[in-house]
């Protein structure tokens, strides 16, 4: 995979996973497939009342900028299907990687709510 291609997935799923564990429900589960022409990103949670918003931020906020980044590297959309809520990011692949991998990570966050890391 392109470097600069991998630097984009990698900023889209921190982006969307964290979201996805800030402001979702879990479970919170991650899939990256790759594609002769794409490589898509889905982030599943249980959170069915809220769906994302894009927002202006204001100078002096700390957040609210992720996903309008996230929009800038890929085409961004978010549904529901069931009882589950979904966001989508694809991006396309200037030159075509090894096709058809799969990969699904289920996300719990960490026992203290102040570290925003992952736990994979």
């Amino acid at each position: 995979m392109d470097v600069d291609l991998l630097d984009d997935v990698l900023v889209v799923v921190n982006e969307l996973a964290t979201n996805g564990l800030e402001h979702g429900q879990e479970p919170v589960t991650v899939t990256v497939e790759i594609t002769a022409a794409t490589v898509v990103v889905h982030v599943w949670d249980a959170m069915l009342a809220a769906l994302p918003a894009l927002r202006i931020a204001g100078v002096h906020d700390e957040n609210g900028r992720g996903l309008r980044l996230v929009t800038e590297l890929s085409m961004l959309s978010w549904g529901r299907v069931g009882q589950r809520k979904y966001v989508r990011a694809q991006l396309p692949c200037p030159r075509p990687p090894r096709t058809g991998a799969l990969i699904t990570v289920d996300l719990q966050p960490l026992a203290t709510p102040r570290h925003r890391a992952l736990a994979w």
